[in-house]
């Protein structure tokens, strides 16, 4: 009897281990992502992303998932936040936040993924570096707290086919590069078309990252490289942030060759081999990083090679992800230090930087793995064309040339005044934490403006805009009336400076922002004009000298009597001083206004 009561209990025991054991095992399936339980070249649709999440939210009290704002797909934008502690619901965010950062000196790494969702690299290795940290990995946690964005580009990835990355290998169906509007979300940082760049400015600011990175695939050369790196470019970078990252950068390429996967600078070369030179690429703020940048953040874009299989190109960006994670934590003194580096330089500064070009007299030599191209006659177009012989693989030196010098300038102000009538200009620069205040009453100020006296323009439409370029601009001066409720501007930081400033590269003109004040309101009938047009030049010497010159001079000018007279017109009072008069004020002394 005892014997049989033994192998009862025996038995009991071991149906529980067993059950156990597949409990376990379930449990590790459950937690699995269709990557890994695929073939390899499979990504997760968005709702199997998503609910990864949110499992992995219920499994575990240090992974939160939260909302922000609508996307252009009618769903929330998500970030998926990874701590070593218990995370708070949404409400309790800024206090956990503002106590993480500065009594425990976290530092805040943010992942993007999926702003162009045929790129979906980051989507899987993110969703298993998210479970691995809170699962086996959660030491590398100690000092640093990891937000993903799980898919940017939510209408994108809806948007699943096999087609849409013809140059790419794998995977065997992913999104697509527009968005529910059908804009490439990683030009929108500043024009803000989308309700996704609105949500992403709301937890940018919430968060205030400390590293950025956002993860892309190639297009264009082939290498041997798995990887390549786009460091948000040196010289235009915060004062703190170009001297950090003098140390963090180099630790990225060392760690990466010590794991076996080295890496390249991103190869900016299309439409031809690599030969003996590549440029850098110069991120202005209308992509990602180089929005991020203007606010101190230390910024990159993962770009997993397209021609390498896609299981090779997940786990390449995991491991690039893990190294971000080690190397902030070896450095998180100098990282945390950066902002008082900015401050002491930009309160030395009389003028902002706005505007960047290649030095072509300058660069850095390395070693390049590439294959060799082979030159033969297209059987379509009868023209050379060129292929990679991947049996062909060499290392050589090239020219790495990545020096950008500032080339335009604008005079720092002690503020900037815009009139409130500028509603679609006012609320993004409010959006983006901009020191903006109301004038309580009429003021007259003396203050300085810009007239656009040149520019050009996109023949065809570039992400919803006929967007100009080459905008040059001459600077004036007058006493001005500005209403109460007008905005004025403090201390303004670079998102203002780099928007405001009309010759910067992504200024708000430039994106059409102002067109309305391009075009002439009022006009004259010559007619009744002839008479007045005598009338002012016998009363104005000095122009009546200038227009008996030019007609002189300019053969065109004597036979257009309608040139003649519109040049009297616009040197006259009667001229419209709005026309291309940009509606953006520098107040250049420090003044005592009343403000609300």
């Amino acid at each position: 009897m005892k014997r049989n009561v033994t192998n009862f209990t025996f038995a009991i025991m071991r149906y529980l281990l067993l059950l156990f054991a597949f409990i376990v095992f379930l449990g590790s399936k459950a937690q699995q992502t269709p990557f890994e339980t695929g073939n390899g070249n499979t990504t997760a649709t968005y709702d199997e992303c998503i609910k990864f999440y949110r499992d992995l939210d219920a499994a575990h009290k240090t992974v939160k998932m939260y909302s922000y704002g609508q996307t252009d797909a009618g769903k929330p934008l998500h970030l998926v936040v990874v701590a070593n502690k218990e995370l708070p619901g949404q409400g309790l965010l800024q206090p956990f936040i503002k106590k993480e950062k500065e009594t425990h000196n976290k530092a805040v790494f943010l992942v993007m993924n999926g702003i162009h969702p045929g790129e979906p690299c980051g989507i899987d290795a993110s969703m298993m570096l998210a479970r691995d940290l809170a699962k086996s990995k959660s030491k590398m946690l100690d000092d640093i707290i990891v937000c993903f964005i799980p898919v940017y580009n939510v209408g994108g990835m809806l948007n699943r086919d096999a087609y849409s990355r013809a140059n790419q290998d794998g995977p065997e169906e992913h999104g697509f590069r527009g968005n529910a509007q059908n804009l490439d979300l990683n030009r929108d940082f500043i024009k803000a078309d989308s309700k996704n760049t609105w949500a992403f400015w709301e937890l940018f600011h919430e968060w205030k990252p400390d590293v950025f990175l956002d993860n892309h695939t190639t297009n264009g050369s082939d290498h041997q490289y798995t990887m390549t790196l786009i460091t948000s470019q040196k010289d235009k970078q915060n004062e703190g942030v170009k001297d950090y990252l003098q140390t963090m950068e180099p630790m990225l390429y060392s760690k990466m060759k010590e794991r076996g996967d080295e890496m390249s600078p991103y190869i900016n070369v299309h439409g031809e081999p690599v030969d003996d030179h590549f440029e850098g690429f110069l991120e202005t703020p209308r992509y990602s990083t180089g929005y991020t940048t203007l606010f101190g953040t230390v910024s990159f874009v993962a770009e997993a090679h397209m021609l390498k299989q896609f299981k090779d190109r997940v786990n390449s960006t995991y491991r690039l992800m893990e190294v971000f994670l080690e190397t902030i934590k070896a450095t998180k003194f100098d990282l945390m230090k950066r902002h008082l580096k900015t401050i002491t330089h930009e309160n030395q500064l009389k003028q902002w930087p706005i505007y960047w070009e290649l030095d072509k007299t300058k660069f850095e030599t390395i070693n390049f793995k590439g294959f060799e191209a082979e030159w033969s006659t297209s059987p379509i177009t009868g023209q050379k064309r060129y292929t990679f012989n991947h049996d062909k693989p060499f290392t050589k030196e090239i020219k790495f040339y990545n020096t950008y010098l500032a080339t335009k300038f604008a005079n720092k102000p002690f503020a900037y005044i815009i009139p409130q009538g500028q509603n679609e200009v006012i609320v993004r620069l409010k959006a983006n934490h901009c020191l903006l205040r109301q004038l309580s009453n009429n003021t007259k100020l003396q203050v300085q403006y810009s007239k656009i006296i040149e520019f050009d323009t996109r023949k065809q439409p570039y992400e919803g805009h006929y967007q100009h370029f080459d905008t040059k601009v001459e600077i004036d001066s007058a006493e001005i009336t500005f209403q109460a409720g007008d905005y004025v501007l403090l201390l303004p930081n670079r998102f203002a400076i780099e928007t405001l400033e009309h010759e910067a590269h992504d200024a708000f003109f430039n994106w059409n922002f102002f067109d309305s004040y391009l075009q002439q309101k009022e006009w004259f009938s010559s007619y009744v004009f002839e008479d007045m047009a005598v009338e002012i030049l016998e009363n104005d010497a000095e122009l009546k000298t200038a227009f008996e010159t030019k007609k002189a001079n300019d053969e065109n000018f004597k036979n257009s009597a309608f040139a003649q007279l519109y040049y009297i017109y616009q040197h006259s009072p009667y001229y419209e001083e709005e026309h291309m008069r940009m509606p953006v004020f520098k107040l250049m002394e420090m003044k005592d206004l009343n403000l609300y």
